[in-house]
């Protein structure tokens, strides 16, 4: 393995983060050691890990470095970077990125940003960025886990740098997706550095002021702005300049509730309320045989894949499963979200279609890794509902590649729901190209998944649809 495989982070002058073995490290630059030194002492930050607003961590004792260093390919990575400071930080459970969530959690990502600025101001310290890639959500809690971001700040300066990011990759995207109805996800799969001005001006109104205030002025006003080296614009002393920034502060999160996400219906947010293909009791078998499994298996964590708003995470949350829940539709998600988010699940939703899974992002496509490589073999049940009609009719994924995924995401179970040609919603979707499908039957379905799996139960919902439970073989 070389050093480029191993090394995680690199873009920080004052540090580098490092995923080795399942634990995450980060080394502090003999440049910055003094600065750390100071800002690990300061009541703001010790506030903000009591509250689990950022990320937790241990300084490395000088024995364990150096029983570290027995390992030939972490004293490579030690001898790179040359510190004498090594932390080791709380791994969170599932890591996740800005482009796989709801508008709600860019949202809720925002308003943590604004509250750590608003938290360091008093110790003269402050945010020297302001990107939603420095926070990660365990569960619905976002987590601030950038912990170089915090800096020391020229006491008499009221400017803070971090405001163009803001706004280009906080306030900008909750904008498009109040006024446009771009989901927040769609406009960081396009540009991870956010969007410019520019981006949204054809979505901007002569009636909406937040459109004038956010873009139109400023976009005006910066074709007469030169270019020119920035010079820190001082006053006289440290009260008026914490005074400037507290409120703009204040102004930044009034504007942030003004384009908080607006819950709007999509094709499938009334899915479980609106279901025509299913009796009652059917739903009831469906969920009974659910149900016993939870109980009997005991999965410690679910990957709910084609979750909708979530019934079924819900039922593996309140039986003592961490669960991650994925579905393409953002409106879900979002609702699946807030739901959550009220009942303190123990549940991560994510915007991720199984059939098109989130890439590898960043320099050499290694700073942000794939989907695929974050859920194989992370979780102990895997559950995939009503849904193979749609991978299989709708996107065109063969059966064997269906059944391929689901043995490479699960450690042991998966519990999936077969579905007919004959039933309606796959009619509905298959619109006349039955002859398509002449050789997906319950037996062809069965012979491909135990090429994977062992079949232990099976239950028939109803003439077209039958839902089983197997084990990885």
């Amino acid at each position: 393995m070389s050093f480029d495989e191993l090394h995680t982070t690199f873009r920080d002058p004052a540090g580098s983060l490092l995923k080795y073995e399942g634990k995450i490290f980060r080394f502090i630059n003999p440049s910055y050691e003094k600065e750390f030194n100071e800002l690990k002492l300061l009541k703001s930050l010790k506030k903000l890990l009591e509250n689990n607003d950022l990320s937790k961590y241990r300084i490395l004792k000088k024995n364990e470095i150096s029983s570290l260093l027995k390992d030939q390919k972490f004293s490579m990575i030690f001898n790179r970077f040359n510190s004498n400071i090594v932390l080791q930080h709380e791994v969170i459970d599932f890591v996740n990125y800005p482009y796989e969530w709801s508008n709600n959690m860019l949202f809720d990502a925002a308003r943590l940003t604004l509250d750590l600025f608003e938290n360091m101001l008093t110790e003269t310290y402050g945010l020297k960025d302001a990107t939603p890639f420095n926070i990660l959500f365990e569960n619905t809690k976002p987590v601030f886990v950038d912990l170089l971001s915090f800096e020391k700040r020229d006491s008499l300066d009221p400017i803070w740098l971090g405001l163009s990011q803001f706004t280009k990759t906080f306030l900008l995207p909750l904008y498009m997706n109040k006024f446009a109805k771009i989901p927040v996800s769609k406009s960081f799969l396009s540009n991870l550095d956010g969007l410019n001005l520019q981006d949204c001006l054809i979505k901007t109104s002569f009636f909406n002021s937040l459109s004038y205030s956010l873009i139109k002025i400023p976009n005006f006003l910066s074709k007469f702005t030169k270019a020119k080296h920035y010079k820190p614009q001082r006053v006289k002393n440290k009260e008026f300049a914490r005074f400037i920034l507290s409120k703009l502060i204040k102004k930044l999160k009034k504007r942030l509730n003004s384009l908080k996400p607006r819950i709007n219906k999509s094709t499938w947010s009334n899915y479980m309320a609106d279901q025509t293909h299913y009796e009652k009791s059917d739903f009831s078998i469906k969920e009974k045989f659910i149900k016993k499994i939870l109980l009997d298996a005991k999965p410690k964590k679910v990957l709910d894949i084609g979750s909708n708003t979530g019934h079924f995470s819900i039922l593996a949350a309140q039986s003592g499963a961490k669960v991650i829940s994925l579905d393409n539709d953002p409106m879900v998600i979002d609702l699946l979200y807030l739901k959550a988010k009220a009942k303190n699940l123990n549940i991560l939703p994510m915007v991720v279609n199984i059939s098109r899974p989130t890439p590898s992002f960043g320099w050499k496509n290694k700073e942000y890794s794939s989907f695929i490589q974050r859920a194989t073999k992370s979780t102990d049940l895997v559950l995939m509902l009503a849904l193979i009609h749609h991978m299989h009719v709708s996107d065109q994924i063969p059966l064997r590649e269906i059944a391929s995924i689901a043995a490479l995401v699960t450690k042991d179970g998966l519990i999936i729901e077969y579905i007919d040609p004959k039933d309606p919603m796959f009619k509905k979707i298959v619109r006349g190209r039955e002859y398509l499908y002449l050789d997906l039957n319950i037996d062809n379905f069965k012979k491909t998944f135990e090429n994977y799996f062992s079949i232990l139960d099976e239950k028939k919902i109803n003439e077209t649809r039958t839902i089983f439970y197997m084990r990885i073989k």
